[in-house]
């Protein structure tokens, strides 16, 4: 369970450390964000690898505990309820972690630019986030006629938002930032099996999009002329 959740059982799908993010991470930081922190397992090998100083946020009280015995600071917060400013006051940090939490806010758009605005000089933000367009979500409305509500994945029941490729871009840019590096997590089915490795056969266009079940971006603050 993320910073923005609103479902209080915490899904154990989401609370383990995030490999795929800290893939995108470009250099050692020093001072860490991590927005939906849950059990602190990404923060915490962040913490032993760098010995940097770790921040996280947390919706869920019971996750946030846990936390706080692997972070330096956890604040627990409900996105929808209270602003990264209102949390953050003006500490800087070069990197910030938003790993599947956007999707969960009324308003991502104003969170992520609150986030741009707590970038340290040359800071970076990580990003993970669902995407909308996997050929299960086509399948869906076109045979079954109905929106595919799950109890995870990109059909989470509490999502409030949802993403393409391109609307990602778009809100990046809203908060000017720009894509450094992208990843892109390739499912065949919903939960992590064996056999989702034949998604990489159509890693291509036009078929690419319709694969990918999740877009990482690391993020940097689009250059000023």
């Amino acid at each position: 369970m993320d910073a923005a959740g609103t479902d209080p059982a915490p899904n154990r799908a989401y609370i383990g450390r995030r490999d795929d993010l800290l893939a995108l991470v470009a250099s050692a930081p020093a001072n860490v964000l991590e927005v939906g922190c849950a059990q602190g397992a990404t923060g915490h090998w962040l913490k032993d690898k760098y010995g940097c100083a770790v921040t996280g946020v947390e919706i869920d009280p019971s996750m946030a505990a846990t936390a706080r015995t692997r972070l330096d600071t956890v604040l627990i917060a409900d996105l929808n309820r209270t602003s990264l400013d209102e949390l953050l006051g003006s500490t800087q940090f070069d990197l910030i972690l938003m790993g599947d939490v956007l999707e969960h806010l009324v308003d991502p758009w104003t969170a992520l630019r609150q986030a741009r605005a707590h970038f340290a000089e040359r800071g970076r933000i990580v990003t993970s986030l669902p995407n909308v367009n996997h050929y299960t979500t086509i399948l869906s409305l076109i045979f079954a006629r109905r929106w595919p509500y799950r109890s995870r994945g990109i059909h989470d029941r509490t999502h409030l938002r949802f993403f393409t490729r391109k609307n990602l871009v778009d809100m990046y840019a809203e908060a000017e930032l720009t894509i450094e590096r992208e990843h892109r997590n390739l499912r065949i089915f919903e939960r992590p099996v064996g056999f989702n490795n034949v998604a990489r056969i159509f890693d291509f266009h036009p078929f690419r999009s319709y694969m990918t079940y999740q877009y990482l971006h690391r993020l940097r603050a689009v250059t000023r002329a």
